[in-house]
């Protein structure tokens, strides 16, 4: 379906970007999921197609590091007021 949908050199893209976030480990939180969703938009496979995945990706990257760096301090803190008390 993919590869009737997409043509070969964009399920070719998009094969290799879901794999890098596999590799990367950010395949369950959601973007592989958008990018899959943006590989049926029609500028996906055209000169400047890979952006908007890549932008996508980076987003919930850059929301998924910023919830860790509050959580973590916060949690750590919680863990040393428990401990100390």
């Amino acid at each position: 379906m993919l590869v009737g949908k997409l043509g070969m050199g964009g399920f070719g893209v998009f094969s290799m970007q879901v794999a890098a976030m596999f590799f990367f480990g950010l395949s369950d939180f959601g973007i592989s999921r958008a990018i899959a969703l943006l590989a049926f938009d029609r500028g996906y496979i055209g000169g400047d197609g890979w952006r908007r995945p890549y932008a996508a990706g980076m987003r919930y990257s850059l929301m998924i590091s910023t919830a860790v760096l509050v959580a973590g301090p916060l949690a750590g803190l919680a863990l040393w007021h428990r401990l100390s008390g």
